[in-house]
């Protein structure tokens, strides 16, 4: 499979770790965006009430409405146990509101119990690599990886084939959080995106954050990869000469010494990109 990266490869070769996503900070502002179903009704809401009472954005809402606006957390803890109606009134009255600490919290409970790493299939089509490199590959500045993917078989890792639809992963508006649903809805949404992206044959891997490392000079988090699971590197025609050879370097070790090299160029006469052996 096949990864796009910057300049920053040279760091990835030396320290052997990719990257790995928040689900809510993937690229596509409609990747991981749960479409909601219907509106909310009293009755829904009072049974909800009680899954949120120690979520501050709960509050912040209950506070949009102007009777309630002046009250503490624990005060409106103590109001809603208290009587849970006026509470759930005031939430049904604002559906907008609603929809946006459904955002927030399908957000939360994805970042606290996931991380992503993408890939895309080796078996591109030739119309679509031209794509591929001005989207992902830095204008072409940048390099392609093909690594063997099967170091990410292992427990707390689910490799999940992107499926391309019209349509967003929805959800009832008024489900709970406890509701087995929700969970489900939240994983299906990671790996859902719209048609027009059908070209990348994307796969994801959803990732336990207990088998991640953080880092607190990148304020990243990383997976590592072993050496043997690179395979193969693509410069991109525009490529600096500079950090060409500090790649050459590294794949100069020991441990890369089986890594392919390639370098990309125009198709003499067609609307293509064609590879050249270096290494």
């Amino acid at each position: 499979m096949i990864r796009y990266f910057g300049d920053y490869l040279t760091s990835t070769l030396e320290n052997y770790r990719l990257k790995v996503a928040l689900p809510s900070k993937l690229n596509d502002p409609f990747d991981f965006a749960l479409a909601t179903e219907g509106v909310v009704t009293i009755e829904e809401e009072i049974k909800n009430l009680y899954d949120r009472l120690d979520d501050p954005a709960f509050y912040s809402n209950l506070r949009e409405a102007p009777e309630l606006s002046h009250f503490s957390d624990a005060e409106l803890k103590k109001i809603v146990l208290k009587n849970p109606l006026p509470a759930a009134q005031a939430l049904v009255d604002d559906q907008d509101g609603l929809r946006e600490h459904f955002k927030i919290e399908t957000h939360k409970i994805a970042d606290n119990n996931t991380r992503v790493l993408c890939f895309s299939s080796d078996s591109i089509e030739k119309d679509s690599d031209i794509l591929m490199w001005s989207h992902y590959g830095y204008s072409h500045q940048g390099y392609r990886v093909h690594f063997d993917t099967t170091f990410l078989q292992q427990n707390g890792i689910q490799a999940r084939v992107v499926n391309y639809e019209n349509k967003r992963v929805s959800i009832p508006l008024g489900i709970s959080s406890s509701n087995p649903l929700f969970p489900e809805k939240i994983e299906q949404s990671m790996h859902t995106k719209g048609e027009i992206w059908s070209y990348e044959k994307e796969t994801r891997f959803l990732i336990s954050p207990s088998l991640c490392m953080y880092d607190q000079e990148t304020k990243m988090e990383y997976v590592k990869f072993p050496p043997e699971s690179l395979l193969r590197i693509d410069t991109g025609i525009r490529s600096e000469p500079v950090v060409v050879e500090k790649i050459v370097e590294h794949l100069e070790r020991k441990d890369f010494a089986h890594v392919e090299l390639y370098e990309a160029d125009l198709d003499e006469s067609e609307f293509s990109i064609k590879y050249n052996r270096k290494k």
